[in-house]
């Protein structure tokens, strides 16, 4: 149960689990770009490219929109969770609550960071079989 002024811990769990995976997200979509020797300008948007792409050659609205929706979501999804948490936050927790969403959103980072340079290269050689990243394990 809750202590009077402290709210309960699940949601700021599950804002602070949910910006880390979106973070993550980026970083292990980077060693799918670097096997097929992508440039990070040319790799970024792929996933957003990939959803433009059903969403342009889709001659349903719904089709069209069930496309659109996610774009939507995922662009902007991490600027609007951390200003949610703090604002349901009341007063008194309203910073430990915004930084404990952020602090997730930082292990995400360095989470993803961490499996793009270990477990990635291995999953994504380039298609010589080389190790896309250099002398990295």
């Amino acid at each position: 149960m809750p202590r009077r002024g402290r709210p309960p811990r699940w949601p700021t769990l599950l804002l602070a689990t949910s910006c880390g995976l979106i973070a993550a997200n980026i970083y292990v979509i980077q060693p799918i770009n670097a096997s097929r020797r992508l440039s990070s300008s040319a790799g970024g948007p792929i996933p957003i490219l990939l959803a433009l792409a059903v969403a342009a050659l889709s001659t349903d609205a719904v089709v069209f929109l069930g496309a659109a929706l996610p774009i939507g979501i995922g662009s902007v999804t991490v600027q609007v969770l951390v200003p949610y948490a703090a604002h349901r936050a009341p007063n008194a927790a309203r910073g430990r609550v915004a930084g404990s969403v952020m602090n997730g959103l930082m292990l995400g980072i360095m989470h993803g960071r961490a499996w793009r340079a270990s477990a990635g290269p291995g999953l994504f050689p380039d298609r010589a079989g080389r190790n896309p990243y250099g002398d990295q394990p």
